[in-house]
């Protein structure tokens, strides 16, 4: 008979007069325990304490990883806008250049023709041709 009391978790704590009673150490029942820690609880606690700490470091170290590459990511999207709306700027500089060009092309030969127009009105009052020669029609549509 043992009749030390006994450190077993997850049994209700008795009285100490219970826990002194003999107890057999074949029985399949544990032991009853007085609540008190015995000297191995205290270094079982420490130890649970310990791999819980450790777990919220290991947490805090991957949440920060993450973070870190994610304002990368966020840092990374930030310089291709910049690039983009570069090149949209840029885009729009040269389209409203060739717009210009071109109705200045357009303009130029609406006075090309009103030109041909009245030297073929003024050519006919005088007795003149009439009609665009064939060359300068073509000089015309170019």
């Amino acid at each position: 008979l043992n009749p030390q009391p006994s450190t077993q978790v997850g049994t209700q704590p008795v009285s100490q007069e219970e826990a002194e009673a003999p107890y057999d150490d074949n029985s399949f029942i544990p032991p009853p325990h007085t609540g008190d820690a015995g000297p191995g609880q205290k270094e079982i606690k420490a130890e649970e304490e310990k791999r819980a700490l450790e777990g919220t470091l290991r947490e805090t170290q991957r949440l920060r990883e993450r973070m870190t590459r994610l304002r990368k990511l966020i840092d990374d999207e930030r310089r291709k806008l910049r690039e983009l709306r570069t090149h949209h700027v840029a885009a729009l500089a040269s389209k409203t250049e060739l717009e210009g060009f071109l109705r200045q092309c357009v303009a130029d030969v609406k006075r090309q023709i009103s030109v041909h127009r009245l030297e073929a009105i003024e050519g006919v009052g005088a007795g003149g041709q009439g009609e665009l020669v064939r060359e300068e029609r073509y000089r015309l549509l170019e």
